[in-house]
């Protein structure tokens, strides 16, 4: 930096003669240039040494990553002088972030005795930085993935970053092989939210994170916490509509939702398909014969709709319209005056017109209907 201030007030005494312009440009420009990359060396070792620092002294919770991203945890770049100017409606911020080991930092780290062209050849190889922007720009949802040579841009019109089409997806895998390598972008990004840029926009890059092909060598703990449901899991493993691989009312077990997974991978759509199609026919049943739904109820071990336990609902509702006939009790409180109250005689209980009828749905109405004979 010193140098370049001598030159600089070196330049600024000088007066160029007329042919001498596109010299003195030239020189300029490599100038720039040089102060430009000094910069950006500055700015690196900054953001390092401020990361190792909240790694060090136990500020950032390491424990909500998983072993893979606490190995590139160091490696994240934000780029906080990135986000372009807001746009007319709504939000027009991005994210821009950088992630990987460059071979800057590769070459120091080989043995000493190889040649110099060689431990560059092998940086070189094994360089892994990864430029990543993702945002919203007014027109279009939008992720670059870049590198030193290659850039790849996806953008979709309409919807988020996690509608984009699968086969754009492989290609940038196919490039940039760390990709896979990144487990949950959006929770290290979170981590460092606080400490670096608290309006930093993660939301984009968790939509875009988590509908990636599922990695074969992932963990399960990996899994989850990229995916973060059971549903989102089986919904890009499959690549089908979550309607056709996933019933909302579900509530997985580990294993079960391991068992399901191994069926898709393997091959075994049509089959899985065919087995939420049965589900939804015990939603619909349930639904239909049932006053209320009481999902918890109706869910057998493993988390799945059992319909032997929905026919004991079903059975259990019979029996309860028989009772309130038997002891007079309406499923509508025919009142005028809303402050006037019936009495439910089953439960013993004043109630008025405008709380009847959730009463009559409750589970505790039910269980003490049930008791009687």
């Amino acid at each position: 930096m010193k140098t370049l201030d001598k030159v600089e007030k070196l330049l600024a005494r000088y007066t160029p003669q007329q042919s001498e312009q596109d010299k003195i440009y030239a020189l300029a420009k490599i100038l720039h240039d040089m102060n430009d990359r000094l910069e950006a060396v500055k700015w690196d070792e900054a953001q390092a040494n401020q990361i190792a620092a909240l790694v060090a002294d136990g500020t950032l919770d390491l424990s909500t990553l998983v072993e893979r991203d606490r190995t590139l945890l160091p490696t994240i770049r934000i780029h906080t002088h990135g986000k372009p100017k807001t746009m007319f409606y709504g939000s027009a911020r991005s994210l821009k972030i950088s992630i990987g080991w460059p071979a800057e930092k590769i070459k120091p780290a080989l043995p000493y005795w190889l040649d110099e062209n060689l431990k560059q050849d092998l940086a070189d190889f094994a360089d892994t930085r990864l430029q990543i922007t993702v945002g919203y720009n007014g027109f279009e949802h939008f992720a670059n993935f870049s590198n030193r040579n290659t850039v790849i841009k996806l953008e979709h019109p309409t919807g988020n970053l996690g509608d984009l089409d699968m086969e754009a997806r492989k290609k940038v895998l196919d490039v940039f092989p760390v990709v896979n390598d990144i487990v949950d972008l959006r929770g290290m990004l979170t981590l460092l939210k606080p400490h670096f840029d608290h309006r930093m926009d993660v939301w984009h890059i968790g939509h875009l994170w988590s509908s990636w092909p599922v990695p074969e060598e992932f963990t399960w703990e990996e899994k989850i916490r990229r995916y973060a449901t059971h549903e989102q899991l089986l919904k890009v493993a499959s690549g089908l509509p979550t309607a056709d691989v996933y019933v909302w009312n579900w509530r997985l077990t580990d294993d079960a939702a391991k068992e399901l997974l191994e069926d898709v991978m393997q091959g075994g759509i049509a089959k899985h398909k065919a087995f939420v199609k049965r589900q939804f026919k015990i939603v619909k049943r349930y639904q239909a014969e049932c006053r209320s739904h009481h999902w918890e109820k109706v869910r057998d071990e493993n988390g799945f709709l059992s319909m032997a336990l929905v026919k004991k609902m079903i059975s259990d509702e019979r029996h309860l319209v028989k009772m309130e006939k038997k002891h007079g009790v309406k499923r509508r409180l025919e009142i005028c005056d809303p402050d006037v109250k019936g009495e439910c005689k089953i439960c013993k209980k004043h109630i008025t017109q405008i709380h009847w009828q959730k009463h009559i749905n409750s589970r505790t109405h039910m269980q003490k209907g049930l008791k009687l004979s």
